[in-house]
């Protein structure tokens, strides 16, 4: 199978033809066929519109909006006119690229084209400021996608203050076909120079004509008709989950300087390599720049090329996968007396959310899209619950060991602060029994009909004592849906704690048992200082669709069918 990146000796090329293969490009290229992206494809329709028009019905079109990371609204598509018609419903799809960890703020404002158009998808050239608007709606891509059978409908408002009554409006998410596919390629080449050791680099090409190298084969030795092992990468890493977007595939000549000779290329899209496989049609290999390389009769020959299906993240959601929220917070004496202003738990008069509320905020109110009863248990560790002497390593926050759930994330911060009176901080930081309890959770609710998926947040100030305990429940863990995401709180030096994140190796228990999988996510409040607490949510939040998914088709358990 060939690989992403390598270890090849790759240096700067000088020369017509000399090139080198640049490894940095290479290494973010996702062989495994996991990402965390989804293609989604947006229809809309409204009903109950307000008739503009005096002579006839309304002629209204949609016009879609993502916030930008700058705060501001960027129009991404669209849609056609619908003549004569207060519930229209579009046929043009609106594509937006959906990311899990982010709060993608969607808007949909209704127009009524009043300026003449000559046909009904022109409505590109149409100046909004001439139309008749009719009204917006406002929603996030993740409420959508957590509604049954991702549809949302709900009110067209305008004003200010917003008033209803200008109708409704629907949109309904469905992922891009093929867009989370497996790209199977199976390629030979012929008529290569003698004795040359090949290899192919396979490039996207952007819409500007830039090439973005994604895959690279093995060094096939000394052959002039070389065949290699067979590609295996992920359509949204080959194309960006186009099947139309050109590729270009180079053939080099390995060296060992690092200085590979380019032998040719060509361009296809896999469309066409899907069609080249079909006929046995070969792809011959243009010559390069100064004529040395290729000749008349190089090429290469496509026996196979097949996209697999692979189950995504957005599948297993809309399958009814539910994602369950657990909080753990960090009551140790470290963080300092909750009623001085220097303590970490301290509760500002002004309502300045502490660090340890700033980090619940921000990463459930994106997991709170995805929980279908919004119900969380909350635990909290390293503290003296009232009528204990000892610190309790595992205990619920708001008192009631039986029921330790609370209701949505502003029940999870009520209970956080209400607490702050009642427990004593005391130490140290055990971290494994709050994962233990984390597990068993997981664990009660395994069930291939009703999938489950656990997100442990630990809040923490300082370093655990634990460190071996800590590990081995972690390694127990990975057997679950469970993912464990553990912030650092205050300005302690967490370099330790990145033992944990087994992004460099992987876990190993004090018995020698390796974790089956990856799923820890640390990171440092003091990283994110002045950068909100969205952005935490987005660094801690990006690895879990890859984790949930390891976990699932490990199991070999499927999406269910979709809600």
């Amino acid at each position: 199978m060939g690989c992403a990146a390598s270890t090849e000796n790759d240096r700067s090329a000088v020369g017509g033809n000399v090139q080198t293969v640049d490894e940095a490009s290479l290494a973010a290229a996702l062989a495994s066929g996991r990402k965390l992206f989804s293609n989604l494809q947006l229809s809309i329709s409204c009903s109950m519109l307000r008739n503009k028009d005096k002579a006839s019905l309304s002629d209204p079109f949609a016009v879609v909006y993502l916030m930008a990371d700058s705060g501001h609204w960027t129009e991404v598509g669209r849609t056609e006119v619908v003549a004569n018609s207060l519930s229209p419903e579009f046929v043009k799809l609106i594509l937006v690229t959906y990311h899990f960890e982010k709060v993608q703020r969607l808007r949909v404002e209704i127009y009524d084209a009043d300026s003449a158009f000559k046909t009904a998808d022109a409505t590109d050239r149409l100046q909004l400021d001439k139309q008749d608007f009719q009204g917006y709606a406002e929603i996030t891509i993740a409420e959508i996608i957590g509604r049954k059978g991702q549809c949302w409908e709900g009110d067209l408002v305008k004003g200010k203050p917003p008033t209803a009554g200008r109708g409704r409006v629907r949109i309904v998410a469905e992922e891009v076909a093929n867009s989370n596919s497996l790209v199977q390629i199976d390629v030979r080449a012929s008529g290569l120079p003698r004795g040359a050791d090949a290899f192919l680099v396979l490039s996207r090409i952007s819409e500007m004509g830039a090439a973005a190298r994604c895959y690279k084969t093995e060094v096939v030795k000394s052959g002039k008709t070389p065949s290699f092992a067979r590609i295996s990468v992920a359509l949204s890493t080959l194309a960006n989950g186009d099947t139309l977007r050109p590729l270009r595939i180079e053939v080099f000549d390995y060296k060992k300087s690092g200085r590979h000779i380019l032998i040719g290329m060509c361009e296809l899209s896999v469309n066409d390599i899907i069609s080249r496989a079909t006929s046995q049609e070969p792809a011959y290999l243009s010559r390069s720049q100064n004529g040395r390389g290729a000749g008349s009769d190089s090429m290469l020959i496509f026996d196979a090329c097949t996209l697999v299906p692979q189950p995504s993240f957005f599948d297993y959601i809309a399958g009814g996968c539910s994602l369950n929220f657990v909080v753990a917070i960090d009551y140790t004496a470290s963080n300092g007396p909750v009623n001085d202003p220097t303590s970490l738990h301290y509760q500002h008069p002004s309502g300045q959310l502490t660090e340890y509320a700033q980090a619940i905020q921000g990463v459930g109110q994106v997991l709170a899209y995805y929980d279908s009863d919004q119900l969380y248990p909350v635990y909290g560790f390293g503290g003296c619950p009232p009528g204990e002497a000892v610190a309790n390593h595992c205990f619920a926050v708001t008192g009631n060991e039986a029921d330790p759930c609370v209701q949505g994330i502003a029940g999870v911060l009520e209970a956080y602060y209400a607490s702050l009176q009642r427990i004593k901080l005391h130490g140290p930081t055990l971290f494994a029994p709050v994962i233990a309890q984390a597990t068993a959770l997981a664990a009660s609710t395994l069930d291939p009909e009703r999938q489950n998926y656990w997100v442990l947040l630990l809040l923490t100030d300082g370093l655990i004592y634990d460190m071996d305990n800590c590990i081995d429940s972690l390694v127990a863990a990975a057997e679950y849906p469970i993912s464990v995401i553990i912030v650092g709180v205050g300005r302690e030096n967490f370099a330790p704690m990145r033992t944990l994140d087994g992004d460099d190796q992987r876990l190993r228990s004090s018995r020698g048992q390796y974790a089956v999988r990856d799923i820890v996510q640390f990171v440092a409040m003091s990283d994110f200082v002045g950068r909100g607490y969205e952005e935490l949510a987005r660094e801690v939040l990006a690895e879990l669709p890859r984790q949930l998914l390891s976990y699932f088709t490990t199991k070999g358990i499927m999406p269910g069918k979709r809600q």
